[in-house]
This record gives C-alpha cells, sequence and structure tokens, in this order.
C-alpha cells in the first residue's frame, strides 16, 4: 500500500510538471512558508538543503530542495506552499 500512495504521488507531480503549460520559471529562494519548509524538513532525513529553488507552473508555486546527507547522497524533495508533497526523489552516493 505504501508503494501505491508514492506512485500516486510521482503520477501527480508529473501531471502538474509536464501537464499542459509550457512555461516554467525558476528561481533561488533562501526562504519557503513554515508549511513547506515542515514537509521538506521532514523528508531530508537530517541532511543540509544544498539548493532551493521557487519554481511556478500553471499558476501554481512550487519549492524544491535539494539535500545532501552526510554519506554523499542526495535528496531532492519538491512541495507547494502548502507543503503537500509531489516529488521525493533519493540518490544514492556512489562509491569508487
Amino acid at each position: 500500500m505504501h508503494e501505491v500512495k508514492w506512485l500516486t504521488v510521482a503520477a501527480v507531480a508529473v501531471s502538474v510538471l509536464a501537464g499542459g503549460c509550457s512555461t516554467m520559471c525558476e528561481k533561488p529562494v533562501t526562504s519557503v512558508p513554515p508549511a513547506a519548509q515542515k514537509t521538506i524538513d521532514q523528508y531530508a532525513e537530517g541532511g543540509t538543503i544544498h539548493e532551493l529553488e521557487m519554481k511556478k507552473k500553471c499558476g501554481m508555486v512550487l519549492y524544491e530542495a535539494e539535500v545532501k546527507k552526510a554519506d554523499g547522497s542526495k535528496i531532492e524533495i519538491l512541495v507547494n506552499e502548502e507543503g503537500k508533497l509531489y516529488k521525493l526523489e533519493r540518490k544514492e552516493h556512489k562509491h569508487k
């Protein structure tokens, strides 16, 4: 059941981000609304926010945080102003 929830979140994010609107505005920001920050912190797993951007598409404001964890892995988190999660992507650190 948990997997279905993530697939639903991913499907919604894809339909919103790749949908009918063709332009997306992106800009770096230093802060986000409290509800969005709470969700980002929840999914950051103790990592440090490395990059934070505000994105506008189809009249929707989204915040994307790139989080770097102590082990070198990264997490990308995309939320709206109300803190609703649209994307959570973990990128594992590759050891050489």
